[in-house]
């Protein structure tokens, strides 16, 4: 639990998740009291409603963070968190009704179920920006200053705007100040810097350098760590903040060395036989909907239905791929080229097809064949390959793995379009193959739920 929690969930978002735990129990409780009169203790009994009260808990959650709500970024007002939660309570409230059809046992009775209704969404939101508010004080926010070159600090100011847990308070150079415009503000020179650090009060310093053989401060670095300072490198900072590992810069020895990439053959061969029992049982479960997707698409515009096409699988191995056509047959009549936002190419089928990724139903095949897997970096064309192998470091480490039909980059990024995005593509592939367990595929997998769900995220 420890790791999950350090790997992909903030601390703050975690606290957020029992307080609203305990607003909902609580309400639930107050619910049974006001209707049943009886005590507290009687609701969370064995004797009691201990485990509808559970099963209400676990929808409100699962609901509530569909809905974004446990996304600390940006701001909350009052009147947005109020409507955002009174929506999430209304399709929880939904989803509750129709569960007490089929597992009646679980139900409350409609008196309590009324009350909940009423009363949850002025406890939540407003226990929610109370909450969201303290989060915000300058107490429980961390001061970071960075060290290193100018364009690693401006790079890593950059990854940092807008996190919740983090403020930029400025920079330590190294060299000169060239290309720093639009970057945080100078602190001061590198030979003051346990000055600067205690001045500033900071809680991390992040050295950022590309070369730091014989130019690191190290008596003053291991002297702030020692007075509490909490002394970190940009490769190890950035990973944890925003779920990427950086490659711009990032030397192959920081790769070897890291704490990670030791697990991937053997949960390669572990997960296979996961993947082709699910990917059998999705088949049976989702045919009818390919057999109306498929009569769809024939009908939409002229072509085949299916679309097959050849990707780069684990190892650099080609392999033909599955989807139903989203495209006209004309699509690629001038060659080669990247999907875009909004791409003028697509059907009017095949644009509901992507948004609700049934398109990419077919793939269960290439799972079953063993070419794919259900988690994984998304396979790409072998021209487009070739070109990003030149222009991006470290591009040919996203095939050690199998091609998945849903990934990292999937659930957190849009659409690659220019060479920056495939770049920053690509560091969340490598998040996902450095840090690859079945916990982080069972995340990747509800995250995914939602993004078909809500119509939201990348392909």
């Amino acid at each position: 639990m420890r790791y999950f929690v350090h790997r992909y969930m903030r601390g703050k978002a975690l606290s957020l998740i029992v307080l609203d735990a305990v607003v909902v129990a609580g309400a639930t409780a107050s619910a049974i009291w006001l209707r049943l009169g009886t005590p507290f203790s009687y609701s969370f009994s064995a004797d009691g409603l201990r485990y509808p009260i559970l099963f209400i808990i676990g929808v409100h959650m699962v609901v509530l963070y569909y809905h974004d709500l446990y996304d600390l970024r940006g701001s909350h007002s009052a009147k947005r968190m109020y409507v955002e939660v009174a929506q999430s309570v209304a399709v929880a409230s939904a989803t509750l009704f129709g569960c007490y059809y089929l597992l009646p046992e679980l139900s409350v009775g409609r008196g309590i179920f009324l009350i909940n209704m009423i009363i949850l969404p002025q406890l939540l939101s407003g226990t929610r920006v109370l909450y969201l508010w303290a989060a915000r004080q300058e107490a429980l926010v961390q001061r970071v200053a960075l060290l290193g070159e100018a364009d690693e600090v401006k790079d890593v100011g950059e990854r940092l705007e807008n996190s919740p847990d983090y403020r930029l308070v400025g920079c330590i150079l190294s060299g000169e100040a060239d290309g720093l415009e639009g970057a945080p503000p100078v602190l001061g020179p590198l030979e003051e810097l346990r000055d600067i650090v205690v001045k500033n009060d900071i809680d991390t310093l992040i050295v950022a350098m590309r070369e730091r053989r014989g130019r690191l401060p190290l008596q003053d670095l291991l002297y702030l760590k020692l007075h509490g300072v909490n002394v970190d490198n940009q490769a190890n900072f950035v990973e944890r903040v925003t779920g990427r590992v950086p490659v711009a810069g990032l030397p192959p020895s920081t790769l070897v060395f890291s704490d990670g990439f030791r697990k991937i053959s053997v949960y390669q061969r572990i997960k296979f036989v996961p993947d082709v029992v699910l990917a059998l049982f999705l088949l049976a479960l989702a045919s009818p909907f390919m057999l109306l997707a498929a009569a769809a698409v024939r009908l939409d515009s002229p072509g085949p239905v299916l679309f097959r096409q050849r990707r780069v699988g684990r190892a650099g191995e080609d392999f033909e791929i599955l989807k139903f056509r989203t495209m006209r047959l004309d699509a690629e009549a001038g060659g080669a080229q990247f999907a875009t936002h909004g791409d003028p190419r697509v059907t009017r089928v095949g644009r509901f097809l992507r948004r609700s990724r049934l398109d990419e139903l077919p793939q269960l095949i290439n799972v079953l064949k063993g070419e794919m897997a259900f988690v994984g970096p998304r396979p790409e064309r072998p021209e487009f390959v070739a070109d990003l192998q030149e222009k991006i470091p470290y591009y040919y480490l996203r095939t050690v793995v199998r091609p998945g039909i849903t990934g990292w980059a999937q659930i957190r990024y849009p659409y690659g379009e220019t060479l920056k995005q495939h770049r920053e593509k690509l560091e969340h592939d490598l998040y996902y193959i450095k840090n690859i367990s079945l916990t982080l595929d069972a995340l990747i997998t509800f995250d995914t739920v939602r993004v078909v769900l809500l119509g939201r995220g990348s392909r």
